[in-house]
């Protein structure tokens, strides 16, 4: 099992069928691992298995990476579990009196420079857990990540209410005079923890923003340093680009359809909507209608805009 986690499935399967190596079945690990407790909480014997594959790091680039978390609602029910001969569906951190939780929260591990990732944590909560015990839970896992020899350097979520309320636990501060999107490390005080929201809610957010308020206004700073024509970006330019395909038998951006600019409440949750909005093929298609002068020259900003979202 050991073999397994340090070199990964594919090269297991190398090792078992081309080398001949007198290796475990794939299902016999299975089986082995799933004897591992993973109850809720920090998963001690997964921490076990990555201070071993620490051992086998080359770089200690290697041990660099993020703590992501997130979280999902669950059915309120009660459920036995035949392997451990115990009920669960209880919250599992929090209340002295465990209620039915509605709520599941991972905490996961992501490689920086190396392509890997582990949950290493997850808990039963409530729609109304306390930020102040999540911290709590954070600042643990972050400890003992730290003392096997690997380095935590960011915290990455999405921006729902419980985990600002977090953020601002932690001592992030985040205001129009005030953006300090980092903290002091818990471990390592002499440099920083940052903390991020993730990518793929940070574009749902924006595309609902520029469609809601169909207008997002540039600083005049930043229109003077890139030489835009003017300090909006318009959510109409993305409509007139649509109409211009449907007239005119255009290609420009295929994505950009009725239906993105439009979408239903399924679709309002697609990341992949978003991204075709915020895309380098759309801004280039504008500044060629702007080119064509069958748009005027201030979709140019709209343009820059999609593209700058995409480069950050």
């Amino acid at each position: 099992m050991q073999i397994r986690y340090t070199v990964g499935w594919k090269a297991y399967f190398f090792l078992k069928k081309d080398l001949k190596l007198p290796l475990p079945s794939y299902s016999t690990l299975c089986r082995h691992i799933a004897q591992l407790d993973f109850s809720p909480g920090i998963l001690k014997d997964v921490i076990s298995l990555m201070k071993k594959k620490k051992e086998t790091h080359t770089s200690s680039h290697q041990s660099d990476c993020v703590l992501l978390m997130d979280e999902m609602d669950i059915c309120k029910t009660l459920e036995y579990d035949v392997s451990t001969g115990s009920f669960f569906g209880q919250t599992t951190y929090q209340e002295d009196i465990p209620t039915l939780s509605s709520n599941v929260i991972v905490f996961m591990l992501r490689g920086l420079n190396d392509n890997w990732k582990q949950v290493i944590a997850w808990h039963l909560t409530t729609k109304t857990s306390d930020e102040k015990v999540m911290c709590g839970v954070i600042l643990e896992i972050i400890d003992e990540i730290e003392k096997i020899g690997y380095k935590v350097h960011g915290l990455v979520s999405d921006m729902g209410p419980k985990n600002q309320a977090v953020w601002r636990t932690l001592g992030m501060k985040v205001g129009k005079d005030n953006n300090t999107p980092f903290i002091t490390h818990p471990i390592r005080s002499h440099e920083s923890l940052c903390i991020f929201p993730d990518v793929p809610h940070l574009l749902k957010n924006l595309r609902s923003a520029l469609m809601n308020n169909l207008i997002i206004k540039v600083a005049l700073t930043i229109v003077q340093s890139q030489g835009l024509p003017c300090n909006e970006v318009r959510f109409r330019y993305l409509e007139q680009l649509e109409e211009s395909q449907r007239r005119y038998q255009l290609k420009l951006a295929p994505n950009i359809t009725v239906d993105i600019l439009k979408p239903s409440n399924f679709n309002k949750m697609s990341v992949a909507a978003a991204a075709h909005i915020f895309n380098e093929r759309t801004a280039a298609a504008l500044e060629t209608l702007v080119q064509l002068q069958i748009m005027e020259r201030d979709a140019l900003t709209t343009a820059w805009f999609l593209r700058t979202v995409i480069l950050v």
